[in-house]
């Protein structure tokens, strides 16, 4: 189920990503806080990013990556029943291309990296 939610994730993200080219960095350093932020998230977003999650009323608030979403959604997967267990590993597995080809550039262009 997780290869056919790959495929599918890419089919997805395939069809989209001229919506949210991604550039180069432009620097080592700006790659750098890319794969950081992109892969693991960071402590503190910008209020208006979109992968902000609802805290407080603070001027940041925290963001995931790819490893939270991916992590998050195993951790909240039951084993059983077999349909819920097989839906939820399928969108864990469709979410990766995803991200990658149109939450991560969009993400990052609102960062400003």
């Amino acid at each position: 189920m997780g290869m056919l939610g790959v495929l599918a994730g890419l089919a997805v993200g395939g069809a989209f990503k001229h919506l949210f080219p991604l550039h180069y960095p432009g620097s080592g350093a700006s790659a750098f806080v890319r794969a950081v932020v992109g892969n693991g998230g960071c402590a503190a977003a910008p209020r208006r990013s979109p992968l902000r999650h609802v805290q407080d009323a603070s001027s940041t608030r925290p963001a995931g990556g790819l490893l939270a979403l991916f992590e998050g959604i195993g951790a909240a997967t039951p084993r059983q029943p077999l349909r819920l267990y097989a839906a939820l590993r399928f969108l864990k597995y469709w979410l990766v291309p995803v991200y990658i080809l149109l939450l991560a550039p969009y993400a990052f262009v609102r960062l400003g990296l």
